[in-house]
């Protein structure tokens, strides 16, 4: 996943300005802490990380869609070794 999809598509993140450059300021880092813990917004914020824990949980279960690509993954590999 990418910055893109995780922050302003799914909404579970909160930028911090000045992550791609040298250094992120303790002023930028208290403001977005003391959004995620003051805000009213941050009960969302919460649910939207616990809904989509859960999605990549039942993802990674046997059947899920990301064991069952590890699984094909696993059977190129071992296609490619034979050669």
């Amino acid at each position: 996943m990418n910055k893109v999809l995780i922050a302003e598509e799914m909404k579970l993140w909160v930028e911090m300005r000045g992550y791609d450059e040298e250094m992120v300021t303790a002023e930028e880092v208290e403001t977005k802490l003391g959004w995620v813990m003051e805000s009213e917004e941050r009960g969302a914020l919460r649910e939207r990380v616990l809904v989509e824990r859960e999605r990549a949980d039942e993802a990674l279960k046997e059947g899920g869609s990301s064991y069952d690509a590890f699984v094909e993954f696993l059977k190129d590999l071992e296609i490619v070794n034979r050669l």
